[in-house]
């Protein structure tokens, strides 16, 4: 099975997210500039595989539920919801990203 481990980035201000970020945010973007405390429940991983290499990010709200994509771009690959990877046309490749996301929860 594939192994993939989240590392988790630092929060950012509102103020620093960059184009590609807002993008990867879509429509969380508009809620947290509405209530500022709302990026306190967002969290921005990188998933890296077993040889380190940066293949996907994760955009999570309260750890749980949001968009995965290819590492560095818009490139939808699957959504967690309520903890689970959903929408991800790739079976093995969900199975990772749940374990990983356990892993991340973990620690």
């Amino acid at each position: 099975m594939m192994k993939l481990r989240f590392r988790l980035l630092p929060r950012l201000p509102l103020e620093a997210v960059d184009a590609l970020f807002a993008a990867q945010l879509g429509g969380r973007l508009a809620a947290w500039r509405k209530d500022p405390a709302m990026g306190e429940l967002i969290d921005r991983c990188e998933v890296v595989d077993e040889a380190g290499v940066h293949r996907f990010d994760v955009v999570l709200h309260r750890l749980e539920d949001g968009p995965v994509y290819v590492a560095a771009t818009t490139g939808f690959v699957a959504c967690f919801s309520q903890g689970s990877a959903t929408e991800c046309d790739d079976d093995d490749l969900a199975d990772a990203l749940d374990e990983g996301l356990r892993g991340l929860r973990r620690r």
